[in-house]
């Protein structure tokens, strides 16, 4: 069933709700959409409700002069759990996603049970990324929108992925070129602007769960792993000949992991 809800000044924030049971919420990376979760939500709804939303200016709809932030997102969030009457929910969070989870934990650490980070990081942009993505904006806003996207998406997957899976990384093109060049920037300067959020695992109440990509070219394992020991319950994996998109180039494994990870939220939540 796909639901829409109004927040704000934003274009309506849509989302698809399956599946019944305890709430997990699927926040995709940028730049993406819903349908980004398709290989993995058919493995989770037998067991779970299952809400997997467009994040906020991630669609073909233009937010126009709004000034976008993580914690904006967040709260979008948390006014779809609130639509939802959910009294807490696991998110499992991918890339920019998992920024937006984070931020949420922040400003609403009841609706989390539970947290799996998906080829993500809980740090802040470094001076050089964040100069990078300075030159993304002045680019996609200038003009070069087609050529950033193709630039991009083949760097999310595994090397040989692409060559194997062509109608995939057209796919993940098209999905980026439906984004407005204004929408593209203001998710840029977001991420951007984000601060460090590693104090958050450290008072975490719920358990972390890590899937890392052996082959991450955009945020490599070997910088983000001593995140995994932050958080009081932790979980790790690494997939091998991975990249940057596990709900596509590993999707058997990561529904196991989300639901193994889920079930043990649930039932530690009930033991608090």
């Amino acid at each position: 069933m796909i639901k829409t809800i109004n927040f704000q000044h934003l274009p309506k924030l849509t989302y698809q709700i399956t599946g019944s049971g305890a709430a997990i919420m699927l926040l995709h990376g940028f730049p993406a959409n819903m349908h980004l979760w398709r290989m993995v939500t058919p493995e989770l709804e037998d067991y779970f409700t299952v809400i997997t939303p467009n994040l906020p200016a991630c669609s073909a709809e233009s937010i126009g002069n709004i000034e976008l932030s993580i914690e904006m997102m967040a709260d979008a969030i948390a006014a779809i759990a609130n639509a939802e009457a959910l009294p807490g929910m696991v998110l499992v969070a991918h890339s920019m996603g998992a920024y937006v989870a984070l931020a949420l934990a922040e400003r609403y650490p009841h609706l989390v049970d539970g947290l799996t980070i998906v080829h993500s990081s809980a740090l802040a942009d470094g001076p050089e990324r964040q100069e990078a993505r300075k030159r993304s904006v002045d680019i996609i806003l200038n003009g070069g929108k087609s050529a950033f996207i193709r630039q991009m998406i083949p760097n999310l997957f595994a090397t040989g992925f692409a060559e194997l899976h062509p109608e995939m990384i057209q796919d993940q093109y098209a999905v980026g070129m439906e984004y407005p060049a204004v929408n593209l920037a203001a998710l840029q300067l977001a991420m951007l602007k984000r601060p460090d959020r590693t104090t958050i695992l450290q008072q975490a109440a719920f358990p972390v769960q890590w899937i890392f990509g052996e082959n991450d070219n955009v945020i490599p394992y070997k910088q983000t792993l001593q995140q995994v020991a932050l958080a009081n319950y932790n979980f790790v994996s690494l997939y091998k000949n991975c990249g940057h998109m596990a709900m596509l180039e590993n999707p058997v494994q990561l529904s196991k992991d989300i639901l193994n990870f889920s079930n043990y939220c649930n039932s530690h939540k009930q033991l608090l």
